[in-house]
């Protein structure tokens, strides 16, 4: 059974296997006869190209039939050429061994493969209007087309060549895909085919053998949809190569000064937002500090102010809590005649009144005067009077806890405000800091400038003090000079010439000494001069160039002193 079903599934897929090789050979059929369909029309044949290798069959039976007429135009005189012609007719038909239908066969074949020049030359066709006698032509020279269509039609053949490669090659891949799907097919019948397997394979083909057509006609859509997307990516690489070429240099390099001219130009654009942004960035931090000073100094006074409300609430809370200690006016009340309490308990509550519209004043008078009352002598008084008196305490004791809870709410104001300060004072702490590294800074500047001009003024002096040296130096030349011309006597001694000389070996020796440590001089100076930083002060630095210029010039032997260096 297993076997049975295998070989069952084999046929099934071999089926499968025919009917995709059918349908891939009819559409290969189909583009074919597109193709065939849709090809442009033979061009006309080229002069540049002879009959005899267009038509090398033609040209086998023109020469057999040359050479059997070669003797008779050997032998005959110039004739008409119509007579030649009937004259070989006659003898190619005397030696013909076929039949009748097989000679007019082969004369429909003759007059067909010999061209219109060479049947106009024979008298075969006539010519035509623009090819007449009268015209100026002369029948038998042929009818040569002009090179610009010769052009055209070399260009067409040569496009026609390209797109039968291209076709090559398209047919090559589809021939190496087949033969790739019919490799994996044969696999797989060789798979199917073995006995050990054979069971389970056929159950799972059995499975999915409803769905193979459905997955190969998706597969095969799919490379038509791959296959044409592949074309119309081909036509657009073209058409891009296409516009390279054509586009011109002059239309490049325009777009490339335009390009540098809009990024100079964005260029210039950021830096002056940057400049602007540093300049607002500056303003924004002096404004921002001109209002935090002022923001602490109206904290300051705010605190101050609560610190002394909270002061004066305190006490006040304080005097009425000394202020209600019982049986304090007992007597005084006591004594009192009904009306005289009616009139205070009026004048009382005028004053509560009074504190409603002033905080301070109602905490200064209704808790100084009202709570004072004890509730001990309300027994003597009447009824209505002490119901009086209850109500006025129960409404006191409501705002003293009014009061309390505001007492909380400044309490939590002044929390805040102190944070707030502490914020504003870190802030002022840190800008006092920036302020601070500012001017050490400036001071170390000024220190630098102190150190550089006092550096300056010890340079001065030592190219003073070399000045005069070499002043003096000469001045002794001179003298020098000038006393062994007078003490030279006319007549000089052997020893007289020695001491002599040596005298000027000495000078010699002491002038160059000298100028050697003038020289090392010069060279310390120059480097202590190249070691100064850049930054340090322009003018300083150019009057010792001019000093440095100065003592080279001077200490130079040839050369005559330089001026002194004028300070603006």
């Amino acid at each position: 059974m297993a076997l049975g079903a295998g070989e069952a599934a084999a046929e099934g897929e071999l089926g499968d296997e025919s009917l995709s090789v059918i349908t891939c050979e009819s559409d290969t059929a189909m583009k074919l006869k597109k193709k065939i369909f849709h090809k442009p029309p033979k061009s006309p044949k080229s002069p540049y190209s002879s009959s005899t290798q267009l038509y090398p069959k033609k040209a086998a039976a023109w020469r057999s039939l040359q050479g059997t007429s070669s003797a008779c135009f050997e032998n005959a005189a110039v004739e008409n050429p119509r007579h030649m012609w009937l004259g070989f007719l006659k003898q190619g038909t005397s030696h013909a061994l076929k039949s009748d239908v097989d000679t007019g066969h082969m004369r429909g074949n003759v007059s067909s493969s010999t061209p219109e020049y060479l049947k106009e030359a024979l008298g075969m066709k006539k010519p035509k209007h623009a090819r007449s006698p009268s015209n100026g032509y002369i029948p038998g020279t042929p009818d040569y087309k002009e090179k610009e269509d010769m052009y055209d039609e070399i260009i067409e053949l040569k496009k026609t060549i390209q797109a039968q490669k291209n076709e090559g090659d398209r047919m090559k891949t589809k021939l190496r895909r087949l033969e790739e799907e019919n490799n994996r097919k044969d696999k797989q019948i060789e798979q199917l085919l073995d006995p050990s397997r054979g069971s389970e394979l056929a159950r799972a083909w059995s499975e999915k053998k409803t769905d193979n057509g459905q997955v190969a006609t998706g597969l095969k859509q799919k490379i038509v949809k791959l296959e044409e997307q592949c074309k119309e990516k081909d036509n657009t690489i073209n058409e891009f190569q296409e516009d390279v070429k054509t586009s011109s240099l002059e239309e490049v390099r325009l777009a490339m000064e335009t390009y540098y001219e809009e990024v100079h130009r964005l260029q210039l654009l950021l830096a002056k937002s940057e400049t602007i942004r540093k300049n607002a960035e500056g303003r924004d931090t002096q404004k921002r500090l001109k209002a935090l000073n002022a923001a602490v100094l109206r904290l300051s006074r705010n605190i101050r102010d609560m610190q002394a409300e909270n002061r004066r609430l305190k006490e006040d809370l304080d005097h009425v809590l000394n202020a209600s200690t019982p049986h304090s006016k007992t007597k005084n009340y006591s004594e009192w005649s009904r009306q005289r309490l009616v009139r205070k308990i009026l004048d009382l509550e005028k004053k509560l009144c009074a504190m409603k519209s002033s905080r301070v004043s109602l905490a200064d008078t209704e808790a100084s005067q009202v709570l004072a009352v004890s509730p001990s002598h309300s027994v003597d008084l009447d009824l209505p009077s002490s119901q009086h008196l209850g109500e006025e305490c129960c409404r006191l004791q409501r705002l003293v806890k009014k009061l309390k809870n505001d007492r909380k709410a400044l309490q939590n104001l002044l929390l805040t405000k102190e944070l707030d300060i502490k914020h504003l004072l870190e802030a002022k702490a840190e800008v006092e800091l920036e302020l601070q590294k500012w001017q050490r800074k400036m001071e170390e500047k000024s220190t630098e400038e102190q150190t550089l001009s006092e550096e300056t003024q010890n340079l001065t002096q030592k190219v003073g003090k070399l000045e005069l040296k070499l002043e003096e130096e000469k001045t002794q030349m001179a003298e020098d000079t000038v006393e062994n011309l007078s003490k030279a006597p006319p007549v000089c001694t052997v020893t007289d010439k020695e001491n002599h000389r040596k005298e000027q070996a000495a000078k010699i020796i002491q002038r160059y000494w000298k100028r050697y440590k003038t020289k090392k001089e010069e060279i310390a100076l120059h480097e202590w001069f190249c070691s100064r930083q850049p930054s340090e002060d322009i003018y300083l630095d150019r009057k010792c160039c001019c000093m440095l210029g100065c003592l080279m010039q001077s200490l130079s032997p040839r050369t005559p002193a330089c001026p002194p260096c004028q300070t603006p």
